[in-house]
């Protein structure tokens, strides 16, 4: 397979419809737990922190000359410290994947097939999401730029619809609690902004010299991807009603109507909620198998889709899904990611002035062999 065969603009695509789902859905209702109205403010001062981590991922992607992560470690420091890296970034992928499958399970249970046993929904999306992890990555590239201007087109849709819904005050007044919910709303948006370390694991796969400009304008796209449903939730329901509620994008769907014979247009939603899931899901799941198969075995993603459908028979609820969510993983991958990704920036830095030295001395050697 030719893993280099993708356009910068191609794995944008994808990211945006892997990472938008958990930017778009799953991370609003954490962020309105924490924040509650002062929510919409902490996305927005989040940015300047996640500058910083996109000029990270920049000068990684730049200074590994994007070859393959995992190799290039390897061929520097070893395969020890290549584990270190690449190991917590694939569990937290694997754990995104599971907690995705759940997730939409349950809320395609709930709204529209709660006569269904929940295995059989989740049977049907496991063999979906396997059928996309074994596709090629061009593949899901072509399929990524057909879905997600449907989806987009959707979204702004739906945004436009429920303007006459909306009221601006409920945005203020803000900091009625103090600082300190507005200071965890900040964590919270940088749990799902900082998934853009996905270009890392996918740098070798593509073509051109990915720029800082394009990484900039992914992180203010996945910035909107969370601001615009927040914003639209508080003024929609209010602050206290959208905390309250499980899926508050998906609730904005009922609000719409137009004229007065058209409403209930919801299951829209589920188009723009599947797509999602499936290629968050069958991206994160071949990401994983692509770094730990090494062309060795077969059974390695179908073990792996049969430990996520297993867990599928835990019968979480949307509660203890999000307490599990807002108290431990998400707190505990954003802590893991940004020491995984800092580390790398010390260890690319460290080779780099290496570099730098060797060809320092060489140069120095070169010009005392003229002078002499």
């Amino acid at each position: 397979m030719n893993y280099n065969a993708l356009h910068t603009k191609e794995v944008f695509f994808i990211l945006v419809l892997s990472t938008g789902l958990f930017n778009h859905v799953t991370i609003i209702p954490m962020l309105l737990e924490s924040a509650a109205r002062d929510s919409w403010l902490s996305v927005i001062v989040s940015v300047i922190p996640y500058s910083i981590f996109l000029l990270i991922v920049y000068y990684i992607a730049h200074n590994t000359r994007q070859e393959n992560i995992s190799a290039w470690l390897k061929e520097k420091y070893g395969a020890f410290a290549a584990g270190i890296i690449i190991v917590p970034l694939l569990i937290i992928l694997f754990i995104h994947a599971a907690l995705t499958l759940i997730d939409t399970s349950i809320w395609a249970g709930i709204y529209y097939l709660p006569r269904i046993p929940n295995p059989i929904i989740s049977a049907i999306l496991v063999i979906s999401c396997y059928w996309i992890s074994t596709r090629k990555l061009k593949e899901l590239a072509v399929m990524s730029t057909i879905v997600l201007p449907m989806v987009v087109l959707l979204g702004f849709f739906i945004m436009g619809v429920n303007t006459n819904q909306k009221e601006l005050e409920y945005l203020f007044p803000v900091f009625l609690n103090g600082y300190t919910p507005f200071l965890k709303g900040i964590a919270y948006s940088l749990s799902g902004l900082t998934e853009i370390y996905v270009i890392i694991l996918l740098q070798h796969c593509i073509k051109a010299k990915v720029k800082l400009k394009q990484i900039a304008l992914l992180g203010v796209v996945l910035t909107v991807l969370i601001l615009g449903p927040l914003t639209g939730a508080i003024m929609e329901f209010g602050p206290v009603e959208a905390r309250n509620l499980s899926f508050p994008a998906y609730e904005e769907w009922k609000l719409l109507k137009i004229g007065e014979f058209i409403s209930r247009m919801d299951f829209l939603a589920m188009f723009q909620w599947i797509s999602g899931a499936f290629f968050r899901i069958g991206l994160f799941m071949y990401i994983i198998n692509h770094f730990f198969k090494r062309g060795k075995s077969r059974f390695l993603l179908p073990v792996l889709y049969l430990v996520i459908y297993g867990l599928t028979f835990l019968q979480f609820n949307t509660y203890d899904l999000n307490k599990f969510l807002y108290v431990y993983f998400l707190p505990v991958s954003l802590i893991t990611v940004l020491a995984v990704m800092i580390l790398l920036f010390v260890l690319v830095l460290i080779k780099k002035k290496r570099s730098y030295d060797r060809l320092e001395k060489t140069q120095s050697k070169q010009t005392g062999v003229e002078g002499s």
